[in-house]
C-alpha cells in the first residue's frame, strides 16, 4: 500500500491486523492509529470515537485506538485488549458504560474525576506550568507556578514551596499562596554552580539510560544463513516484538522496519550488520508515546554515520521507556532469540 493516505498524512508503515485488510495499523512521521473499514460493523458507542475518511473509520493511536481493540478483540494482543478497556474507562467513560454496562464514578474513572475537580475549582487558580529554583530569581526551595482561572480565564503567578508543589501540581489550587512574578530581565536559567546531576532524575534511571544508549558490539560466532536465503529485517522486527510481548507489562505498540513502506509486499531490507555496532536511542514521539530507534554504525570511529534499522513505538512514560530500551538492548546483545532470528531465514 504505497502512498496510503491517512488523516495524519501519508503512511510510512502499514500493518494489516485483519485477513482481508479491513483493520490496519498505520503510522506517519507525525502520528498514527488504527483504520477500520466502514463495512465492518462496530457498536455505535465505539464507532463514535473515530472519524470517517477515505472508506475507513480512523482511531488515533493515543487513546481512541481503544475502540477498535474493544470492538474486535480477536485481532489484537490480549494485553492490548486489557489496556483498551482501561483506556475507555479512564478516557471515554460514556463509551465504556454504554458498551460494558455499569456505572462509573469519579472514584473509578480519571476522566470523571477530572471533570468533577474542574467544576469544583472553576473559580480558583489552578496550575498550567511551573518553574523551579533553577529559573530566573525563583528562591531556593520554591516553584514559580503559573495559574489560570476557568471562570474568567484570568492568569496570575504564584510562589509555592517545592515540597507542596511536587505532591500533585495537577490538583493544586493556588489561591492561598502569595502572588509573585520573576524578574524576566535575568537569564532564564541560573548559572550552574555545581556539576549537573541530571536535573533531579535518579541515578539508577540515568544509568539505565546510559546502558541502553551504549553501542552494542555484535560479534556473531554462529553459522551464517545459506546462500540464497537471506534474513530480512522484517523477520527480526517481528521476533523482537514477540520477545518483548512476553513481558506482561510490555508497553510496545509496534515494531517497524525503517524505510520499508509497503508492509504487505515482500520484505526488502536484508539483515547484513553482524560486523557493525548497534545503537539504541530514545525520543519523544509527536504524540504522548515514546519512540525507540535502532541504528547500525558501520565504522566504530565514525559514530555519526548511522544506518537506521528499526523504529519501536512505546505507549508509556520515561521510566518504563528506559526499561523497554534495556530489554531491546538485551535482545540485540546476541540473545538466544536474536541469534536464532538472524541465522534461520
Amino acid at each position: 500500500m504505497k502512498h496510503f493516505n491517512t488523516p495524519w498524512g501519508v503512511a510510512d508503515q502499514v500493518h494489516s491486523l485483519h485477513p482481508d485488510k479491513k483493520i490496519l495499523r498505520v503510522c506517519t512521521p507525525e502520528h498514527g492509529g488504527i483504520a477500520v473499514a466502514l463495512d465492518l460493523q462496530m457498536p455505535a458507542c465505539l464507532a463514535a470515537l473515530g472519524m470517517e475518511e477515505g472508506g475507513y473509520r480512523w482511531f488515533e493511536e493515543d487513546e481512541a485506538w481503544a475502540a477498535p481493540a474493544t470492538a474486535f478483540p480477536t485481532f489484537f494482543h490480549p494485553d492490548h485488549v486489557r489496556g483498551a478497556k482501561e483506556t475507555l474507562q479512564h478516557r471515554y467513560p460514556e463509551a465504556f458504560m454504554a458498551h460494558f454496562g455499569g456505572v462509573l464514578t469519579a472514584a473509578t474513572s480519571r476522566a470523571l474525576e477530572r471533570r468533577e475537580w474542574e467544576a469544583a475549582t472553576a473559580g480558583n487558580f489552578t496550575v498550567t506550568s511551573g518553574f523551579g529554583d533553577w529559573a530566573w530569581n525563583v528562591p531556593t526551595g520554591y516553584v514559580y507556578a503559573c495559574g489560570w482561572r476557568k471562570n474568567d480565564e484570568a492568569t496570575a503567578g504564584f510562589l509555592v514551596p517545592a515540597d507542596i508543589y511536587d505532591v500533585n501540581p495537577a490538583r493544586l489550587v493556588l489561591d492561598d499562596f502569595p502572588r509573585w512574578e520573576p524578574d524576566r530581565t535575568l537569564p532564564y536559567s541560573k548559572p550552574q554552580t555545581r556539576a549537573c546531576t541530571g536535573g533531579g532524575v535518579s541515578e539508577p534511571v540515568l544509568q539505565a539510560g546510559r546502558l541502553a544508549c551504549l553501542a552494542v558490539a555484535s560479534a556473531l560466532a554462529a553459522s551464517q544463513p545459506a546462500q540464497g536465503a537471506p534474513v530480512y529485517l522484517r523477520a527480526i522486527a517481528h521476533d523482537l516484538e514477540r520477545t518483548l510481548m512476553k513481558d506482561p507489562e510490555c508497553s510496545v505498540h509496534w515494531v517497524a522496519v525503517i524505510d520499508e513502506t509497503d508492509t504487505f509486499g515482500p520484505p526488502k531490507r536484508v539483515w547484513e550488520f553482524d560486523d557493525h555496532l548497534l545503537q539504541v536511542s530514545l525520543a519523544h514521539g509527536h504524540s504522548e508515546g515514546m519512540l525507540v530507534y535502532v541504528y547500525a554504525q558501520a565504522d566504530r570511529y565514525k559514530p555519526g554515520e548511522l544506518v537506521p534499522l528499526l523504529r519501536i513505538k512505546l505507549l508509556c512514560g520515561l521510566e518504563r521507556a528506559l526499561r523497554e530500551m534495556q530489554a531491546i538492548w538485551t535482545y540485540l546483545n546476541d540473545s538466544p532469540e536474536f541469534v536464532k532470528a538472524k541465522t534461520q531465514p
